[in-house]
C-alpha cells in the first residue's frame, strides 16, 4: 500500500495528486498588483512550497502572468525564479530573465515562465524560458513580439526540505506595469 502525505500549505495554495503526473502544487493571485520601480519584490500568488518528497529531475515550474502597461513606461524589467527557505523576496534568485525595454504606449501582455529541474543535488540545475507575447507589434511592452529568453541556473542546493519557489520582479524605472493575474504551478514532484 502506498501512502501519500499532503504538504502543509499556505493560504491560497492548493495541491492534488494526479495519476501519471504526481503531486501538483498551485497558487494564484486574488488582486491586481503594481510593483514598485527598481525594487525587487516577490509577485503575490507566485509562491510554491515544495512538498516533503522534494524536487525531482523533470519537475516543472510554471508561472503565467497577465500584465497591462500604461503609456508612461519604457524601461526593461527583470523577472527571477527564487529558491530558498524564507518563502519571501529574501530567497535567492536562481534563474533570471531580463525583459527588453518597451516604448511609451498602452499595451497588454501575457508572460509565461516555464522551468524544468535538470538535476537535484547540492549543485542542482534548473533551466527556464521566459516568453512575453503582447498586443502591439513593436511598441508597448517590448520592441519585438514575442520576446523569448532562455536561462540556465548555476549549480545550487535544490535538494532541501522546506524549500520555497517564488517569482520576483525588479521593475525598471517607469516601466509602468500592473500585474492583473498570476497563476503558479509545480508539477512532477
Amino acid at each position: 500500500m502506498v501512502t501519500f502525505a499532503e504538504p502543509t500549505l499556505l493560504p491560497g495554495l492548493k495541491s492534488e495528486i494526479n495519476p501519471g503526473v504526481g503531486l501538483e502544487v498551485r497558487n494564484f493571485s486574488v488582486a491586481a498588483q503594481v510593483p514598485t520601480d527598481t525594487t525587487r519584490e516577490q509577485i503575490v500568488g507566485s509562491q510554491l512550497l515544495v512538498p516533503p518528497s522534494g524536487l525531482k529531475v523533470g519537475s516543472k515550474i510554471k508561472f503565467v502572468l497577465d500584465i497591462t502597461k500604461t503609456a508612461a513606461g519604457s524601461a526593461s524589467s527583470v523577472f527571477d525564479i527564487s529558491f530558498g527557505t524564507a518563502g519571501t523576496v529574501a530567497d535567492t534568485a536562481r534563474v533570471s530573465f531580463t525583459k527588453i525595454a518597451g516604448t511609451a504606449a498602452v499595451d497588454v501582455a501575457r508572460v509565461t515562465i516555464e522551468a524544468i529541474v535538470r538535476s537535484v543535488s547540492a549543485t542542482g540545475v534548473v533551466v527556464g524560458q521566459f516568453t512575453l507575447q503582447h498586443s502591439l507589434a513593436i511598441t508597448g511592452h517590448a520592441t519585438q513580439n514575442p520576446v523569448s529568453v532562455v536561462t540556465v541556473s548555476s549549480g545550487f542546493d535544490n535538494d532541501g526540505q522546506e524549500l520555497f519557489i517564488g517569482l520576483n520582479i525588479t521593475m525598471g524605472a517607469a516601466d509602468a506595469m500592473t500585474i492583473q493575474k498570476v497563476e503558479a504551478s509545480l508539477t512532477g514532484v
